[in-house]
C-alpha cells in the first residue's frame, strides 16, 4: 500500500501544475498549443496517448476560432461598408425624388411627389440613420411597396426607378446576410460559451497529462515520457510566471 501511495504522489506531482485558469485567452491558446507541440514532437502514439491528444486538439481548435472572433470580429469592415453602400442608396433615391418635385413637367411632379411622401411616411432621410435592423426593414418596407401598390409602382416606372430599386435591393440583402452571418459568430463567442471551451480544454488537458505521467511510472522514466515530461514543465514554468494582466 506504501508504494502504491508513493508511485500515485509521484505521478500527481510529476507534471508540474498550470496556472491555466488565470491566463487570458491569447496565453491559454499559446499554451495549449504548445503542449500540443510537444506531445506531436514526441509521437502520441509511442506516448501512448493518442485518443488524449486528438481530443484535445480539436478542443483547442474550436476554442481558438471563438477567441479569433471575439478579439476582431470577421468582415466587420466589410459590413461597414455594406451598411454605407445602401445609406447612399437610398438617401439618392429620396434626393432624386426630392429633386423631380421641381420638375417643369406636371405629370413627373406627381409622380415625384407620390413617391416622396410613400419615402417619408417609411422614415424619410432617417432611414439611413437608423439601427441596422430597422433600416434593412424600413428600406424593405419601401421595395416591396413599390412592387406591389400599383400606383407607387407605375411612379416608379415613371422616374425610371427600377435601376435605383434592384441597387439598393441587392445592396440591403448583401449587407442583411453579412450581418446575420456576424450575429451568429458573436453569439459563439460569446462570454458562456468561450468559458464553456476553456473548461472543456482544461479537463482535456488534464486528462491527457495524467495518461502521460502514468505511463512514466509504468515505463520506469523511460523515454519519450521523461523528455515529454521534462519539456511540459518547461513550458508551465515559463507560463506560470507570466505577469499578471
Amino acid at each position: 500500500m506504501r508504494i502504491f501511495i508513493d508511485q500515485l504522489l509521484f505521478r500527481l506531482l510529476m507534471i508540474d501544475k498550470v496556472h491555466i485558469n488565470s491566463l487570458p485567452n491569447s496565453d491559454f491558446s499559446k499554451f495549449m498549443n504548445e503542449a500540443l507541440g510537444i506531445v506531436a514532437k514526441n509521437d502520441p502514439a509511442a506516448l501512448k496517448v493518442q485518443k488524449q491528444e486528438e481530443k484535445l486538439r480539436k478542443i483547442v481548435t474550436q476554442a481558438d476560432s471563438m477567441f479569433k472572433i471575439k478579439e476582431e470580429l470577421k468582415d466587420t469592415e466589410n459590413l461597414a461598408l455594406l451598411d454605407l453602400r445602401r445609406d447612399r442608396a437610398i438617401t439618392g433615391i429620396i434626393m432624386y425624388v426630392n429633386a423631380l418635385t421641381n420638375h417643369f413637367d406636371e405629370s413627373t411632379v406627381r409622380s415625384a411627389e407620390k413617391l416622396s411622401s410613400h419615402l417619408q411616411d417609411c422614415g424619410g432621410e432617417a432611414i439611413a440613420r437608423e439601427n441596422y435592423a430597422s433600416e434593412t426593414a424600413s428600406i424593405r418596407r419601401i421595395l416591396k411597396d413599390w412592387e406591389t401598390k400599383p400606383v407607387l409602382k407605375v411612379a416608379v416606372a415613371a422616374l425610371k426607378l427600377e435601376g435605383w430599386a434592384k441597387a439598393l435591393e441587392a445592396d440591403n440583402n448583401a449587407f442583411d446576410d453579412q450581418y446575420q452571418a456576424r450575429s451568429g459568430e458573436m453569439s459563439a463567442a460569446s462570454p458562456d460559451a468561450i468559458r464553456t471551451k476553456r473548461l472543456e480544454a482544461i479537463t482535456a488537458y488534464y486528462e491527457l497529462c495524467e495518461h502521460i505521467a502514468a505511463y512514466h511510472v509504468v515505463k520506469k522514466g523511460a523515454e519519450p515520457f521523461s523528455k515529454t515530461v521534462k519539456e511540459l514543465n518547461a513550458i508551465i514554468k515559463r507560463y506560470n510566471n507570466l505577469p499578471a494582466r
